[in-house]
């Protein structure tokens, strides 16, 4: 048994993306099913993604993994926030 997966993309990806698998001679179908299988059987992504944070990113995960930063008692409470902003 199967089951349809819909997923939304830029279509310039989609059309470059589909233009190398053809050229390895593989479905998207099948390209998404080796990828679902690989992430089951690791329980993490079976690559590294290419893009990294950039600085002002960087700079706020190192602030929150040190405790230091905005602290909220619930995701209101950080709503409020930023509407506020």
């Amino acid at each position: 048994m199967t089951t349809r997966v819909q997923y939304a993309m830029d279509p310039k990806l989609k059309a470059e993306v589909e233009g190398i698998f053809r050229e390895m001679w593989i479905s998207p179908r099948n390209a998404v099913t080796m990828f679902f299988r690989e992430v089951a059987c690791r329980r993490e992504l079976p690559f590294r993604p290419t893009k990294v944070p950039n600085e002002e990113t960087v700079k706020a995960i190192r602030e929150a993994e040190r405790g230091e930063g905005t602290r909220f008692k619930s995701a209101k409470d950080a709503i409020q926030f930023f509407r506020n902003l």
